[in-house]
């Protein structure tokens, strides 16, 4: 790569305003007191000798324990332990440091004629340790508010005594004897800062720990070994491998296939922090890893894969080798993201299915703690869709992070420190020129790590022979921050510019930011350097990482900012020449980089290509974070997106996203914009549809007849030729009046919606009114034949064009069809075969939903444990993710299950649970439901005057919503509860409830009993 002449000057002049990095370091202040009153007595000339004498004395303390003087103040010291070089135990250094500095006043005491006293503080935190000053002087120090609270606690403490910060307490409790101090309150701090006053050093018990062959990890080579048995025999089986960093997690998955695989094919996939140039999507590299990287080819491969079902995945096989390189294969028009996304993924397991089916095959998932929502949610499917094949998963992830979203079937093996016997078989004789009780101390600080001691055997070997333990760092990250500092500068700067590009990277483009400044080491050889003491290693013939993630971060996190923004501004610079002929395929590379460069405005055309096509991926997360980012940049420079059409565009894509996402409040603000920017631009079908989204807004907030005026105004304001629009528009308003009850209105706006999309030829549109149509006829007609026959044209035509969310939903639909005709088993059959079919899919809310009608099935039949089951499955993970009508409906069928099981104190806490979270979330929808089931609470308590009064309530708020069931159950209730309570008037109900077997058996038996009670 060429470099660009403005950027080297760039770089230049950052490094030479202010070269420095951000570290952790262990201040120290110092202060001699009783010079004063010497200096009253004695000639200035024996003041001056006796002060050197005692600053020389206090420096060597310092200097004894590797630390940095970093000025000296009158009669002050102040010290650094972690700056310019870093060790693992710098807060321990700097505290012992300071017991010495005690000392040497002490023994000064011991002799002198006029005693003095030391006051000292010590604080731990994160400073900018740089050089500072004029070109004719300059010094190394640090700054920060770490600086500053040290400080004050050498002001604060007492003569002769040592005060430490909570930071410094923390870290070497217990290696010293210590008590706590009332909270001090301190210039510059709005709240008082604990402090603890350190008396004297407590020598820690000696104590082993771990690291290099491979060692000690037997059991969990069994588990995994196992699995692989399992897997080669023709079983399916998955397992994360959990541990902190370092702890040898990948090193233990690929030893187990070492032994135990048996040569299986292997599929990885990697995580990590920021989307690198060419990374894609898991199911992308699922399909380039299976079916190849030329996509031309590739697509024939995929379909020679998957034989007979090769058809049925042709639009998730195109969509793959698309995303695969877009350009040489054409891309299916799909209308809806969602369900491309769904396809894509279906494809994906397909084939991973079709290679199983073959040979088992081992399934590598790295860093799993670094997936995002996304990706979280396609394995999810992915690893149930396989369950059943030959494939081992193995994953490998840090504990801190959120497992839940994994399969229940997926097995966990946690991984903790190796023993010292372990420990010391990986030392070997690496160490033998060092003492044995240094070795002994060295191990026992280790904490068992075997990141940690492959890194602090390269340490050592790179110290002088037979060297202390007290010099070698014993955390990770103060390893590794202790092997930067001893870099040579040049090198030391390559290993920055590799970690501004992350994990992997092409070699050319970090070549390309090494040569921005003359150095006086060549690249090949700084790179050899870091590849031979393991910091980088090759990445196939033409990249390059870090071995471990971990070294990427503590890398970075040492960069000041001014040099990170210039050096993330060098990779968007070079990349666009890099890949330049793949701009807008790696999109989401120079949006992070010019975006943490600083440079909103150069970010934005990127942000805005990286987050339409995350918008179009359906991958919901990561086109929120891209297209706020482009809104930021478009209040900066409107003219980042001129085209006044791209900018309708990208108002209504970023409202969407928004939407989805659930920050109605911003979306509504976006939505606006895109009906101001119709108006000013004169674009009625911009200002339509701006309307039509606030309109949804305004229904998903309850807010019926606000969105109702709305979705009206909209169809008043679009043109006549945009018919799609239009179609939208009808069917959500027929939506409204579903929700109203008002049967009339809402049937015939979806008889609307359907005729326009019938002319549009929008199958999936059709599929969708068809749907809702069904639910009028079902849920407000209670025509269960004509609600079946929508529910089977809307499946037929959606599996027409391959939509199975549409299918799921259908089926779904054709449950609750069989639900009301009381045929239960017929209808929990068609709910599973629903729920297959949402496994494929992955779409969590549905499970829900069809979890919620399979436990009332259970109840209707008397199995009551089996609907609990469901339904406490559904309350305990589902509420989550259930719309608030679903989550009331738990807690209503939940109630209704407890009742059958004469538990009636659950039920009563139940249904108390279901009406304050109707309350909370403003539900006027399920009144019915509710105070129909608190009358059947009082009924079932024999008082039945105040059930009759529930019922008429049930009674009342159904007839208001139309809502036929509800309104004869609560009648017939009503009627039999008068009757009991003596009045004699239940000849005022009927037993209406038309082709719905259950319910006309119900309000026969309520009626039966009403005239048995007069």
């Amino acid at each position: 790569l060429s470099t660009p002449p403005e950027l080297r000057s760039k770089i230049e002049a950052a490094r030479a305003q202010l070269s420095g990095d951000r570290r952790e370091v262990a201040v120290l202040f110092a202060d001699l007191k009783g010079f004063t009153a010497m200096s009253e007595r004695l000639d200035p000339e024996e003041v001056t000798l006796l002060m050197n004498v005692l600053l020389q004395a206090l420096a060597g303390a310092v200097y004894d324990y590797e630390g940095y003087v970093d000025k000296f103040i009158g009669d002050a010291i102040m010290a650094l332990f972690g700056a310019p070089l870093a060790h693992e135990n710098d807060p321990e250094r700097a505290v012992l440091a300071g017991l010495a500095m005690l000392g040497v006043i002490v023994r000064h005491n011991e002799t002198a004629e006029i005693p003095l006293a030391i006051r000292v503080g010590i604080n731990l935190g994160e400073v900018v340790a740089a050089q500072l000053g004029s070109e004719m002087r300059q010094q190394y120090t640090v700054l920060g508010d770490a600086v500053n609270l040290a400080s004050r606690l050498e002001t604060a403490a007492e003569p002769n005594t040592l005060l430490v910060s909570e930071s410094v307490y923390r870290r070497v409790a217990d290696r010293f004897e210590g008590e706590e101090l009332p909270p001090l309150t301190v210039k510059g701090k709005a709240e008082p800062v604990r402090a603890f006053r350190i008396t004297k050093y407590r020598p820690p018990p000696a104590g082993p720990r771990s690291e290099t062959p491979f060692v000690g990890r037997e059991a969990e080579l069994e588990r995994i070994g196992a699995l692989l048995d399992r897997v080669r025999g023709g079983d399916g089986g998955a397992l994360l491998v959990e541990a902190p960093a370092g702890m040898g997690k990948s090193r233990l998955v690929r030893e187990a296939l070492m032994r135990r695989g048996g040569g299986l094919p292997e599929i990885e996939l990697a995580f990590s922090l920021i989307r690198l140039p060419g990374q894609r999507p898991p199911a992308v590299e699922i399909f380039r890893q299976i079916a190849g990287g030329d996509p031309s080819c590739a697509v024939d491969r995929a379909y020679e894969l998957l034989g007979e079902a090769a058809d049925e995945h042709r639009h998730g096989v195109g969509g793959l080798a698309w995303e695969s390189e877009p350009g040489p294969v054409e891309r299916a028009e799909e209308a809806d993201p969602q369900a491309a996304r769904q396809n894509r993924w279906l494809a994906a397991a397909a084939l991973l299915e079709a290679v199983a089916r073959d040979r088992p095959v081992a399934l590598l998932v790295e860093n799993v703690h670094w997936a995002d929502e996304v990706a979280r949610e396609f394995l999810a499917f992915l690893l149930t869709a396989v369950a059943d094949y030959p494939v081992a998963a193995l994953l490998t992830g840090r504990p801190a992070g959120d497992w839940s979203w994994l399969p229940t079937e997926v097995e966990r093996l946690s991984i903790g420190p190796l023993d010292a016997p372990a420990a010391e078989t990986m030392l070997g004789e690496s160490l033998d020129d060092m003492a044995p009780e240094d070795r002994r101390e060295l191990i026992g600080r280790s904490a068992g790590n075997p990141l940690y001691l492959e890194e602090l055997m390269r340490a050592l070997r790179a110290q002088p022979a037979g060297a202390a333990p007290r010099s070698v760092p014993g955390t990770v990250q103060g390893l590794m921050m202790s092997r930067i500092d001893r870099l040579p500068g040049p090198v030391q700067l390559l290993l920055q510019m590799a970690a501004v590009l992350g994990n992997r990277f092409p070699v050319a483009l970090l070549e390309g930011m090494y040569d921005l400044e003359a150095q006086a080491t060549g690249f090949g050889s700084a790179l050899g350097t870091l590849q031979i003491e393991g910091f980088l290693e090759a990445d196939g013939q033409a990249g390059c990482g870090f071995p471990h993630a971990l070294m990427q971060e503590v890398t970075y996190g040492g960069l000041l900012q001014r040099m990170r923004r210039v050096l993330h501004e060098s990779a968007a610079r070079l990349g666009e020449q890099h890949f330049a002929g793949s701009v807008e395929a790696e999109a989401p590379f120079f949006a992070h980089h010019w975006w943490y460069a600083g440079l909103p405005e150069a970010a934005g055309p990127h942000l805005w290509a990286a987050g339409r096509a995350s918008a179009a991926l359906y991958d919901l997360p990561t086109a929120e974070k891209y297209l706020r980012r482009a809104a930021e940049a478009l209040e900066i420079r409107a003219e980042i997106i001129a085209d006044p059409e791209e900018r309708a565009r990208f108002e209504e894509i970023l409202g969407t996203v928004l939407l989805q996402r659930g920050d109605l409040d911003t979306a509504e603000a976006r939505f606006r914009r895109l009906e101001e920017h119709g108006t000013t631009e004169g674009k009625k079908a911009w200002q339509a549809r701006g309307i039509e989204h606030q309109g949804r807004i305004a229904w998903y907030r309850g807010q019926l007849d606000e969105a109702k005026g709305l979705f009206e105004r909209g169809l008043s304001t679009l043109p006549e030729d945009e018919e799609r629009f239009a179609a939208d528009l009808h069917n959500d308003l027929g939506i409204v009046f579903y929700y109203r009850g008002q049967v009339e209105d809402a049937f015939a706006q979806h008889a609307q919606a359907l005729s326009l999309r019938e002319r549009l030829g929008d199958r999936l549109g059709m599929a969708k009114s068809l749907s809702n149509i069904g639910s009028v006829l079902l849920h407000l007609r209670n025509d269960l034949g004509g609600a079946e026959d929508h529910y089977r044209r809307a499946q037929q035509t959606a599996e027409a064009i391959g939509d199975r969310q549409m299918v799921y939903s259908a089926l779904h639909n054709l449950g609750l069809v069989a639900m009301e005709r009381g045929r239960w088993e017929e209808a929990i059959e068609t709910f599973k075969a629903a729920e297959r079919l949402q496994e494929d899919i992955g779409w969590s809310f549905a499970r829900y939903v069809t979890l919620q009608n399979r436990a009332w099935c259970e109840i209707m039949l008397g199995r009551i444990g089996h609907a609990l089951r469901h339904l406490n499955v559904c309350l305990e993970r589902g509420d989550e993710v259930l719309e608030p009508v679903n989550r009331i409906t738990t807690r209503v069928y939940l109630f209704d299950a407890y009742l059958r099981a004469h538990a009636d104190d659950r039920a009563r806490k139940i249904l108390s649970d279901a009406r304050r979270l109707a309350k909370e979330l403003g539900d006027d929808e399920d009144e019915g439901e509710i105070s129909l089931r608190e009358g059947r609470l009082l009924a079932a308590g024999r008082s039945w005057e105040e059930a009759a009064r529930a019922f008429a309530a049930a009674e009342e708020a159904a007839q208001r919503l139309n809502q036929v069931t509800v309104l004869a159950t609560a009648r017939a209730h009503r009627c039999r509860a008068e009757a009991r309570a003596g009045k004699r008037d239940a000849g005022r109900c009927d037993d209406s409830g038309g082709d719905n077997v259950p319910l006309v058996t119900l309000v026969r038996y309520l009626l039966a009993d009403a005239e048995a009670a007069e």
